[in-house]
């Protein structure tokens, strides 16, 4: 990985090198806004009274007010190369051909069916075989795919984040996956995700443009030495956010029958439903993506 040799202070505003965004293709129909925009930091969610009561102790969230992505920040974050392995993010489109098998599904999130309906639908034959054709699709690309500990997801409407703790039943907020649990240096080598966008609706990906190892060493030019910043859990994250609280968070515009790709164990993140009407239908499948596996879409 490349030392990025750039220092944070509390009250920095603007992104600093580190995972950037590739552009995969052009498409931009049917955005309701920005396809990127930025916080204006991080705050505990009890900080937000509207929300603090759905989240778990200590929860950081995105800041408000959102700005669109501009100037300095559009270089750093957008299409900087070399490409670092575990340091990126994609947009792709997702065919026809695969979606159509998923039809169902879909009508029932415009139809704003409930999520009980959506997991009905998902145990259908149908759906079966377009997740085989999607697999099918990644093995061919060497993806290594894999569906255990993924599949498909509702999410309800509003939500500032939206992944929930399955033993509290409250919101975790801002967070980085643990599904392989790999120590800090071996992080950004851990699978990626794809995570498809079967709703009606655009949604969006929280993420931090910093990966795991950045985020420690900036803390550690600071001083910070207490044991949060080897706990890549939650610690790490909340420690940060702590010591630079003005450091932006970037949210990306997902369209229905798009999908991110995202190094999910190596970056800290959450998906988000706030500006959605309608129940939020994600299918996320496990793998090794690389950054040129669908630079021509999926």
């Amino acid at each position: 990985m490349a030392t990025l040799s750039m220092q944070l202070s509390s009250e920095t505003k603007e992104l600093l090198p580190g995972v950037v965004l590739l552009q995969q293709h052009s498409q931009t129909a049917g955005l309701s806004g920005p396809r990127v925009s930025l916080s204006d930091g991080s705050c505990q969610a009890t900080a937000l009274t509207n929300i603090a009561a759905s989240y778990g102790s200590g929860a950081v969230v995105p800041r408000p007010p959102w700005r669109t992505l501009a100037g300095s920040d559009v270089a750093t974050l957008v299409g900087a190369e070399p490409i670092e392995v575990g340091q990126w993010v994609a947009i792709v489109q997702v065919p026809e051909r695969i979606l159509r098998h998923f039809r169902a599904i879909r009508d029932a999130g415009l139809q704003n069916k409930s999520a009980d309906v959506v997991f009905q639908l998902a145990g259908s034959e149908e759906y079966a075989l377009g997740l085989r054709e999607l697999l099918a699709e990644m093995t061919a690309r060497c993806c290594k795919p894999r569906y255990d500990g993924a599949g498909i997801n509702t999410r309800p409407t509003g939500l500032s984040t939206c992944t929930v703790n399955s033993n509290t039943g409250l919101l975790t907020g801002m967070h980085v996956d643990t599904f392989y649990s790999r120590e800090l240096e071996l992080r950004a080598l851990s699978p990626n995700r794809i995570c498809i966008n079967l709703g009606a609706e655009d949604r969006y990906l929280l993420f931090v443009n910093l990966p795991l190892r950045e985020m420690r060493r900036q803390l550690e030019q600071l001083g910070v030495r207490d044991a949060r910043i080897n706990d890549t859990g939650r610690g790490l994250a909340w420690a940060f956010f702590e010591s630079f609280p003005s450091y932006p968070i970037v949210r990306l515009r997902i369209a229905p029958g798009e999908a991110y790709l995202a190094p999910t164990e190596n970056v800290v993140h959450d998906g988000s439903t706030e500006d959605k009407r309608l129940i939020d239908i994600t299918l996320t499948i496990l793998g090794t993506f690389a950054p040129d596996t669908f630079r021509d879409g999926l």
